[in-house]
């Protein structure tokens, strides 16, 4: 999370590039909430439906990661102008990479999850 807060400091200082980091801390922020609150969740389905929304968090946060990037990388910036790097190309390999880890962990949560649900409820209908 410190990361992105860094990063967002070095967002040109426009009402578009604040708006898009107030997202992206309220996106990763809202991921945190969702991963507490689904590890609280004793009721299965309920909890499969927190992953999900930790997952459409972070979705959220990988767009701006994006358009932060491409914008980083644009080539049509005029003479004399300074196109603000926001995020490297190193930078953005790092931030998938993570992600990409973490999404294989959501992933297995879920998974796991469904199996435990199934076996509540074959257990429920056998009485």
């Amino acid at each position: 999370m410190f990361w992105v807060i860094e990063m967002s400091l070095r967002a040109p200082k426009t009402a578009i590039f604040a708006a898009m980091s107030r997202r992206l801390i309220d996106a990763l922020t809202d991921a945190l909430v969702s991963c507490s609150m689904a590890l609280n969740q004793p009721d299965l389905r309920s909890r499969i439906e927190l992953i999900g929304l930790i997952k459409i968090h972070l979705d959220v946060a990988a767009s701006i990661i994006r358009v932060w990037h491409q914008w980083s990388s644009r080539k049509d910036v005029k003479a004399g102008e300074c196109a603000a790097r926001i995020i490297s190309n190193k930078q953005l390999t790092y931030y998938f990479t993570e992600m990409e880890k973490l999404g294989r962990q959501l992933a297995g949560w879920r998974n796991q999850t469904a199996k435990q649900l199934e076996a509540t409820t074959a257990k429920e209908d056998k009485v």
